[in-house]
């Protein structure tokens, strides 16, 4: 896969390759921030169109710590770009945790079965986190559920105020470069190889299109101005 690096030059090659002089210089900042915003209108269209987000989307952003609230634990997150199924992965001690669009985390904390089990949901930035309630389950301890239940339980008794409990954070993030030891000189590009060249074709005829078009319409006012008018002959 390409990197994020091999992408921006690309685009700049493009760019450059126009009729544009060496006084206008797009910078690789201003080619990222292009891609980001293409990026994260086409991943979601991919998504919709029943093709998979692989893991090389999901970029490790560490463990974070949420804070107790009334009735949940929360954190603001970095930006992620919203998808079917949130975006996010959580773990706990390797055991995945079920995150839940808005409606199914409400029926799933009324729901006989499973509503003392851990799940987690997202609002707008807000990560929002049940770890559970290990004393009110029947479940074999032994399960994955029984050790997530227990990692959160055991966490949250270490702490003599029950502020916070930890999880590992996986997104499929807005800037790829929020991620924990992201390299985007060295590592592959966070996003579906099939889209790669979408996302630059999209970029060249919008955002490069726009600003060559503006370039030639000042080379062309110029030369105007600098021309003298027929009062002046």
């Amino acid at each position: 896969m390409r990197t994020e690096e091999q992408i921006v030059y690309e685009l700049m090659n493009i760019y450059h390759g126009g009729e544009v002089s060496n006084d206008n210089v797009v910078s690789e900042r201003l080619m990222r921030s292009f891609l980001r915003k293409h990026r994260a209108r086409k991943i979601p269209k991919f998504s919709i169109s029943g093709l998979t987000i692989t893991d090389e989307c999901f970029q490790h952003v560490g463990t974070i710590f949420l804070e107790k609230t009334k009735y949940y634990y929360e954190k603001k997150i970095p930006a992620i770009i919203y998808m079917d199924g949130n975006g996010i992965m959580l773990t706990k001690n390797e055991k995945e945790i079920p995150v839940m669009d808005r409606m199914a985390f409400r029926s799933s904390l009324k729901n006989m079965l499973n509503k003392n089990f851990p799940k987690a949901t997202m609002q707008g930035d807000l990560l929002i986190l049940f770890p559970g309630k290990i004393n009110e389950c029947q479940i074999d301890p032994s399960s994955d559920m029984g050790l997530l239940l227990k990692s959160f339980d055991d966490e949250i008794k270490s702490f003599n105020d029950n502020e916070k409990v930890s999880v590992d954070l996986s997104a499929v993030l807005y800037d790829p470069s929020q991620a924990k030891n992201y390299d985007w000189t060295k590592d592959p590009y966070p996003c579906p190889s099939e889209i790669i060249d979408e996302i630059t074709i999209s970029t060249t005829q919008t955002d490069l299109g726009l600003m060559l078009r503006q370039y030639v319409d000042n080379n062309v006012n110029n030369i105007s101005e600098k021309q003298p008018s027929n009062e002046e002959i």
